[in-house]
């Protein structure tokens, strides 16, 4: 269930990103828009949704303690344009944060008696 929603989150998360561009407005681009690798996009999006899974963890009191420091190095690796490194600490702390989840509701109802 939480997959799904990650999953569905996640499409309208990028769906967001996107932008309708007329040709006229596509003209006018910046050339260091242009210049932006797939790789720093793609470092962009992990890093985004990283921060969605820490913040879904958060809200409900169970964001792991590393989580953040992961999401800032992998910012600060982006910054530096190495994008492989930021893409991993990206990945990893959004893991973190579908765990930091899971755990939440695996254990929001272990204290209560039947």
């Amino acid at each position: 269930m939480i997959k799904k929603i990650l999953t569905v989150g996640a499409i309208v998360l990028l769906s967001a990103c996107a932008e309708m561009q007329t040709s006229e407005q596509q003209m006018e681009t910046k050339p260091v828009a242009a210049a932006m690798s797939s790789s720093a996009t793609e470092a962009k999006v992990a890093i985004a949704a990283a921060e969605k899974a820490r913040k879904a963890a958060g809200a409900v009191g169970y964001e792991w303690r590393h989580t953040a420091k992961q999401i800032n190095d992998a910012k600060a690796a982006a910054k530096k344009e190495d994008y492989k490194t930021a893409i991993a600490l990206a990945k990893k702390a959004e893991r973190e944060g579908i765990d930091a989840l899971a755990q939440y509701h695996e254990q929001k109802n272990a204290g209560k008696m039947n």
